[in-house]
């Protein structure tokens, strides 16, 4: 146990493509390498992977976790959601890696 496949779940949602998002929400820190280890190990399945990073930023960790990935979408519930919280939260994405808001809703 303990390891990436213990952490992460993968849905198919087609035949070429398939959602990877963590169990549960870990210990601050533990998430980051796995979710290394995770991509690491599959970047020979998958021609592109997207990841699920609620929780990360709970923990602190998704500013560690957007160093991992090539690009970051924030994900938001319109009408839900907080204006200052999304301003906020796009703040800290990196420019190069900021592919914008996904309104949901």
């Amino acid at each position: 146990g303990g390891g990436e496949d213990d952490y992460f779940t993968t849905r198919w949602l087609y035949d070429n493509l398939a959602l990877v998002m963590p169990r549960k929400v870990g210990a601050a820190g533990a998430g980051v390498p796995l979710l290394r280890a995770m991509i690491n190990s599959n970047r020979e399945t998958f021609a592109v992977i997207l990841a699920d990073l609620t929780g990360f930023d709970h923990l602190g960790d998704h500013l560690n976790a957007m160093e991992l990935v090539d690009g970051v979408v924030l994900v938001a519930n319109a009408g839900t959601s907080r204006e200052e919280d999304l301003r906020r939260l796009d703040m800290q994405i990196p420019p190069e890696k900021n592919l914008g808001v996904l309104l949901l809703g």
